[in-house]
């Protein structure tokens, strides 16, 4: 099994920025809350990325001869720009 992105060092890390009531950061207990919200928070991405796609993928392609092809410069670029967070007015 790999070692999940948020190693122990890590979210020790998190923790000590942190501090609440006192709590032992050697014996954190809300490592695997952390892991769990960092993969709720990674599937909850790959879900916006793939409705991105199956409502804009057709802008990026094109056919010559019969054949696709997809504008992956463009594609990537409008990607990045719609999945970055959005900024409030305040």
């Amino acid at each position: 099994m790999t070692e999940h992105p948020l190693t122990d060092e890590i979210c020790k890390s998190i923790a000590a920025s942190y501090p609440y009531n006192g709590a032992d950061i050697d014996h954190c207990e809300h490592i695997e809350d952390m892991r769990a919200a960092y993969d709720k928070g990674g599937k909850d991405r790959l879900e916006l990325i793939i409705t991105w796609l199956d409502d804009e993928l057709h802008r990026y392609s094109y056919s010559f001869d019969g054949e696709a092809e997809i504008n992956y410069d463009s594609l990537f670029k409008d990607l990045r720009e719609a999945m970055r967070p959005q900024q409030e007015d305040n």
